[in-house]
C-alpha cells in the first residue's frame, strides 16, 4: 500500500494509506462547438480543459491489541478535520509521482465501510485547476542574453520572471524581455539591486485567486507596475526548447534575470 499528503500533512499522520487510485491520464475537455446556418457540418475550436477528478481508495488502521474503545471513531473524526473541504483548496501529492502536485478540495461525502475494527473508503478530489505542477520547479537563472533551456511537462507554463536591473523609464530607456514567442517591454524605473517581478499564474496562491501581475520589489515594499508595462503581455512557456533574450536600450541595463519555470503537466 503506498500513501498520499493533502495540505501539507502525509496520510501516514491519521493512520491512513492507499490501497489504489485511478490513473488520471486526461482531464475532461469542454468542446467549443459552432454550427453556421449554410455551412455543412460545424466549426470545432480548440477544446478548453475541464476540472479533473482524482479518486483514492483508502485503508485507515485502527490497533486491536489490545483494542482500545472508541479509537476507530476518533481516527475516522480526526480524517474529517483534515479533509474538510471548509478549508479550501490544498496540495495532493501522491507517492507514486511525489514530484508533482494537484489543487484540490474533496467534493463528495465520504463513507466508510467498517470490518473487523478496520475501515475503508473512498476519497474523491476535484481539481478546479486540472494540471500537476512541479513540487519543486527550476530556476533558470541568466547572467548574459540569449540563454537556451528545455521546459520540462507537458503543457505550456506560466512562469515568474524576477530581473535586476537599472533604468530611468524616461529617454527611451527600457528593458526588453523576449521569452516563449513573445515580447514584453517595461518602461519604468528600476534601480540597482531592485527586483522587477513579472509573474503569469501567481500560482502561490490558490485558483483562481491567481492574478496576473507586475512588481517591482524595494527591500520589503511591493508596488504595482503594470501600467509601466507596453502591453500586458504574460509569458508562457511552451514544452520544450526556449531561448530568451533580454535587450536593454537607451542607456538601461541588466544585470540578472531568474526564471521559476513552473512545469505542468495535463
Amino acid at each position: 500500500m503506498s500513501i498520499f499528503s493533502f495540505a501539507g500533512e502525509a496520510s501516514t499522520a491519521y493512520h491512513v494509506r492507499l490501497l489504489n487510485s485511478a490513473e488520471s491520464v486526461l482531464p475532461p475537455s469542454r468542446e467549443r462547438v459552432v454550427q453556421m446556418s449554410g455551412l455543412h457540418g460545424a466549426l470545432r475550436l480548440v477544446p478548453d480543459i475541464g476540472e479533473r477528478s482524482v479518486t483514492l481508495e483508502c485503508w485507515l488502521d485502527v490497533d486491536t491489541h489490545p483494542f482500545i474503545a472508541g479509537q476507530r471513531q476518533a481516527r475516522l473524526a480526526n480524517i474529517a478535520a483534515w479533509l474538510n473541504p471548509l478549508r479550501g483548496m490544498g496540495r495532493l501529492i501522491l507517492d507514486t509521482v511525489p514530484d508533482r502536485f494537484y489543487w484540490c478540495t474533496v467534493t463528495d461525502a465520504i463513507d466508510a465501510r467498517v470490518e473487523a475494527h478496520q475501515g475503508m473508503f473512498p476519497v474523491r478530489f476535484t481539481c478546479a485547476d486540472p494540471f500537476a505542477y512541479a513540487v519543486s520547479p527550476a530556476t533558470i537563472v541568466m547572467t548574459s542574453s540569449p540563454h537556451t533551456f528545455t521546459q520540462a511537462g507537458t503543457a505550456p507554463a506560466d512562469p515568474l520572471l524576477r530581473l535586476q536591473g537599472s533604468s530611468t523609464g524616461a529617454g527611451g530607456q527600457q528593458i526588453r524581455i523576449d521569452i516563449g514567442g513573445r515580447s514584453l517591454v517595461y518602461r519604468g524605473p528600476l534601480v540597482t539591486g531592485d527586483w522587477l517581478e513579472i509573474d503569469a499564474a501567481a500560482i502561490n496562491s490558490p485558483w483562481p485567486a491567481n492574478a496576473k501581475t507586475v512588481t517591482r520589489v524595494v527591500g520589503a515594499t511591493r508596488t504595482n507596475v503594470l501600467p509601466h508595462m507596453e502591453r500586458p503581455i504574460f509569458p508562457v512557456l511552451p514544452v520544450g526548447s526556449n531561448t530568451v533574450t533580454v535587450t536593454p536600450t537607451g542607456g538601461a541595463s541588466w544585470s540578472r534575470l531568474e526564471i521559476l519555470t513552473r512545469s505542468r503537466w495535463l
